[in-house]
């Protein structure tokens, strides 16, 4: 009776120090998770800043809007296909 005892309590404390041990992995897996998150948040705000300073820079810069180049490419192919371009 006593040796069951006591082999009921060691499985439960092996189960309880693997529990443990995974809480610590998927805290540790949090924390690697968050901070590669900030690393990426930082980079893409990096990444705007720079836009944001070439495009203040292009502003001056005449835009051209979608339908604009859509009748762009629409000319430059009706002449490639008559072969006007070559």
């Amino acid at each position: 009776m006593l040796s069951k005892l006591t082999s009921a309590i060691s499985v439960k404390q092996k189960m309880i120090d693997e529990l443990a041990e995974k809480q610590r992995n998927a805290k540790r897996m949090t924390q690697q998770y968050d901070h590669h998150l900030s690393c990426i948040e930082q980079a893409i705000r990096e990444m705007q800043a720079r836009r944001d300073r070439e495009l203040a820079k292009l502003g001056a810069l005449p835009t051209v809007t979608y339908t604009n180049w859509h009748i762009v490419i629409m000319k430059e192919s009706k002449l490639m296909s008559t072969g006007s371009l070559l």
